[in-house]
């Protein structure tokens, strides 16, 4: 029996190509040696692996933020569990983590939000507000370190930027793109011809500093004013 569910047909479709039209099963039989094969617990639990796949659907894609990797935050209630959920940055059922906290309190002080909410589940604005949130790396082993790490995000690698490609030639309204991190950063160049505005750069919001100088200052406001008035993102949860 599979651990790792399937990509939504919705997401298959529009990233098959006729060149190769079986990646994304190749891609898939490695997450699931991941899970089967691992010495280590692996964060999130593999059926959530394509959770922000599952709650973000092309059709209703407004925003793409990309961070770097799930939480290795330890869920004090499951002895080998972490508060990844499968979506960057949220934290389903938990106290907002730090990174979270930091954007949070930037939402906050641009009044995108009245007050920073008291959980991390950040599936509001998957399902209802379009954002798909992803990490360069969907899964993340309990101790590894940076190399190990490094060669995960590398083995998404091809899906993330066909994302971005997918995301920035689409027929339709444009969507907006937020990239958090150095590493996230390196991937922009997947972003097909993009208008002024469209993509929007910070460092990681790990840092306590943030964004940093050089970086917009409200970078969701920022995605607001080029979606516009009538596209624009409700940041409140």
């Amino acid at each position: 029996m599979s651990l790792v569910p399937e990509l939504p047909p919705e997401w298959t479709s529009v990233l098959t190509r006729p060149s190769d039209p079986h990646w994304l099963n190749r891609l898939r039989a490695e997450i699931e040696t991941i899970y089967s094969t691992a010495t280590a617990a692996v964060y999130p639990h593999a059926s959530d692996v394509f959770r922000a796949f599952e709650l973000t659907l092309p059709d209703s894609l407004r925003v793409v933020i990309v961070g770097l990797d799930p939480y290795r935050v330890r869920d004090p209630a499951k002895p080998n569990g972490s508060v990844a959920d499968g979506l960057a940055f949220s934290a389903r059922g938990h106290k907002p983590p730090a990174s979270l906290q930091t954007m949070l309190y930037n939402l906050w002080q641009s009044r995108e939000i009245e007050l920073p909410p008291a959980e991390g589940d950040l599936a509001p604005w998957a399902l209802d507000q379009g954002v798909l949130l992803l990490n360069l790396s969907l899964t993340v082993q309990r101790g590894a370190q940076d190399s190990d790490r490094a060669a995960q995000r590398a083995l998404y690698r091809e899906l993330i930027e066909s994302v971005l490609e997918y995301a920035s030639s689409r027929q339709g309204d444009p969507v907006a793109f937020l990239l958090l991190g150095e590493e996230a950063k390196r991937v922009e160049a997947s972003i097909a011809n993009p208008l002024q505005g469209q993509v929007v750069t910070a460092r990681h919001p790990s840092r306590s500093w943030w964004p940093s100088a050089g970086d917009t200052e409200y970078p969701f406001t920022a995605i607001n004013e080029f979606l516009g008035p009538d596209r624009r993102v409700d940041w409140r949860l």
